[in-house]
């Protein structure tokens, strides 16, 4: 349940990432939330929402036919925050979110070697793809 609510705080926020601008005051606050809101977990949770992010991204990757549900999407969203912060310097934190990045390349190499058929993938986790 606390894993659900760690990827329910980060639900919605793709439209946001698109209206971020380069410069911190013309931020949208909805966007700003949810760097602050991946800045307040701890490193074991942060580790844990790249690792499903990699999961998520790499059978997407090796299964094209699987398409992802709302929650699956989620689930990517934490991803695509970190590298947008990244991109555009807007880490609050920027060693953990450095540490967070890598773990996830890390976790997307492992993820993308695993030999699992799409239909195993999508039985791991059957509220991500359809």
């Amino acid at each position: 349940m606390k894993c659900i609510s760690i990827i329910l705080g980060v639900v919605g926020v793709l439209s946001s990432a698109a209206s971020a601008k380069d410069n911190r005051q013309h931020i949208d606050p909805a966007y700003q939330k949810n760097i602050n809101y991946l800045a307040g977990l701890s490193d074991a949770q942060l580790k844990l929402v790249v690792t499903w992010s990699a999961n998520v991204i790499a059978v997407t990757t090796r299964c094209p036919a699987l398409q992802l549900t709302p929650d699956g999407k989620s689930k990517i969203t934490a991803i695509y925050i970190l590298y947008d912060v990244q991109d555009k310097h807007l880490m609050p934190n920027p060693p953990k979110f450095k540490r967070a990045i890598r773990f996830y390349e890390g976790a997307f190499r492992t993820a993308a070697q695993r030999t699992d058929s799409c239909r195993a993938e999508k039985a791991k986790d059957p509220g991500s793809y359809r």
